[in-house]
Formats: C-alpha cells, structure tokens, sequence
C-alpha cells in the first residue's frame, strides 16, 4: 500500500508500542511507512500547517517513550520532513529549516549512498528539481536569496573590485554542498544560519511595519544579531585563510586584503543610535558595510535594552548591509573548484 493511502491516525499505546518492536532493522522504507500512517501529509495539503507540527510534537516523543531503543534506530525523516515544510509555512524559518536539517541528519544515517535526497536538495537550494515535496518552498527560498545576490553584485559592480560576480551555484558549492554532505554540524550551523537570516527578513519586516506605536524591538535585535554573528562566523570559519583571532576587529584584520578594507579602520567606540542614526546615510561601499556591520555587532549585541526605537528604515538598511556583508565574506572565501 503506497505511503498516501496509509491514514490510520488512532492507535492505542500498547498497540503502537507493537508496531514500533516490529519495524525491521535497517529499512528506512518501513519506518516511513509506519509515520505516514499518522497523517501528516493529509494535514499538510489541507493547509492544517499548525496540526502537521503538533503531530509531529505527539508521535515522535511518544514513540521515544514507548520504545527509547527503536527509536534512536528508526529513519525519522518521514515526520521530520513534513514538520519542517508545515514550520515554513507559518514563517517560523528557524524552526523549518531545523526540522529539514534533523531529515539530513537522518538521512546520513540511514540513507548515505544517496546524495539528492529532498532534504539535501533543500538545503542546497535546488528549487529546480522535481525529486522533493517541497520543490515549491524550495523555489521560493532560492528566489530570496538569488534576488539579495543580485543586490550584492550591483553593489559590487558599483565598488569596482575584482571579485567576481556571485550566484546561487557559487553559494551552493562554496557553503551549502559542503553541510549537507557532512556530518559536521559546525558547517551545517552556518548553512542553516545563512539561509534563515535571509528568509526571515520580510516577514520580520512585514511584523515592524505593521505597528504604529513604540514596543519591543526584540525579534527585530535578534534577527539582526543573528545575522552581525553569521558574519563573523563565516569569517572565523572560512576554508580560504586560517583565522588567529577571537574577536572580530583582529579577524576584520587578518582578512583585510581579502575583503578589499582600506589599511587603516576601526569599529568606534560608539553606541546602537548613533549607528542607527548614520545608517541611512552610508555610502555603499562593501567595506562600509562591512565596517557597519562590525558596528551593529558590537552594539546589538550587549544590550537588549537600547533606549531607541528601530524604525523600519533603519531595520532595512542594517539587514542588507548585513547581508552584503555576509555575502562579500562567500564571495572572497568561500570559492570552490568544483
């Protein structure tokens, strides 16, 4: 029976303890089929995003429980998988593109002669091919990101430099296809760390410029931050130049050359408004994105508690200034000969 027909969702404990002692060994097909019968694609074509998630949130503990051994053993990519494209729906990126990641982690195990499952073809960013439910999200996700690669190369063009052009197989064989086809997650963090910073942006966006009163500017601190640590990690990280330092004006030092700054800068000894209030008037040069991203860096992340209020201005201009960043790191350092 295929895995689609498969809809029985009710099963008692004792019952469904049975079924988990009886799953073969090895056999990743079985256990997908064993998950399918809960539903979860069901839920997730009838638009029902949230009860996919808590489905998931119910049979994988469940299942941990009942049978702690089996568990660890089983392929778990089935649930996993839907999970994630349910998380995505809902903009809850962080958690989706986790969910997609824990499906690679799976697949490793259990699948490892296969290097174009959907969860690989999702974390690299292969919109293009048919071989994965989530071609849809996938597509949309490299749309994102090609559109801000664009933006990175006019810039780029613009500054005159001498680093070629990116695009979206440059970031695929520079970054993405080295975490998905390892078990590292130290990579793996900053492939998922880079496409969630560039997809949670809009609807971060969408959420400030719905408000008309001074709050919190919690997610919208958070996300920038993420994307100022992103940055730094992509340098300390890079596969091009070893890094001595440890924190980032030595690194911004040490890649200097690289990432074209002039000879003499520094990050200042300034605070989040007065970096919000030039924001709108920096030029746009790729270093001085770099070197207001540093800026933000050294701000946004020692204190949730700033006496300003993020105007939706500020908060677009500090992202793709970030993002550019980020994006000039890839471009200088991450270069592949594949």
């Amino acid at each position: 029976m295929s895995r689609e027909f498969i809809t029985k969702i009710h099963v008692l404990e004792d019952e469904l303890s049975i079924m988990l002692s009886e799953l073969p060994d090895n056999d990743p097909n079985a256990a997908s089929d064993f998950f399918a019968r809960f539903g979860f694609w069901q839920l997730y074509y009838s638009n029902r995003f949230y009860e996919t998630l808590d489905r998931g949130h119910e049979i994988l503990p469940l299942c941990a429980r009942l049978n702690p051994e089996v568990y660890k053993k089983i392929h778990k990519g089935y649930p996993l998988y839907w999970m994630g494209m349910a998380a995505y729906r809902i903009h809850d990126f962080q958690s989706a593109i986790y969910y997609i990641d824990a499906t690679l982690s799976e697949d490793l195990k259990n699948i490892p002669t296969n290097p174009d499952t959907p969860p690989r073809l999702f974390l690299r960013l292969e919109g293009e091919d048919d071989r994965q439910a989530a071609k849809d999200i996938v597509q949309g996700a490299q749309e994102t990101v090609e559109e801000y690669i664009n933006l990175y190369n006019q810039i780029l063009k613009e500054s005159k430099l001498k680093t070629p052009l990116l695009n979206i197989d440059d970031v695929r064989s520079g970054l993405l296809r080295p975490a998905v086809s390892s078990d590292n997650p130290d990579i793996r963090s900053l492939a998922s760390t880079f496409i969630t910073f560039l997809l949670e942006f809009k609807y971060r966006d969408f959420q400030l410029n719905l408000r008309t009163e001074p709050g919190t500017n919690e997610p919208f601190f958070i996300h920038l931050f993420k994307g100022c640590l992103l940055f730094e990690s992509l340098l300390k990280n890079n596969p091009t130049k070893k890094i001595q330092g440890t924190t980032l004006s030595p690194v911004l030092r040490e890649l200097r050359k690289e990432l074209d700054l002039p000879k003499d800068f520094s990050l200042g000894n300034v605070q989040l408004p007065q970096v919000l209030d030039e924001i709108l008037n920096v030029d746009d040069r790729i270093s001085t994105a770099i070197l207001t991203t540093g800026r933000l860096r050294n701000t946004i992340g020692h204190n949730m508690g700033w006496s300003t209020q993020l105007l939706p201005e500020q908060y677009t201009h500090s992202f793709l200034l970030i993002g550019i960043s980020c994006l000039h790191t890839i471009a200088t350092l991450y270069r592949s000969n594949e």
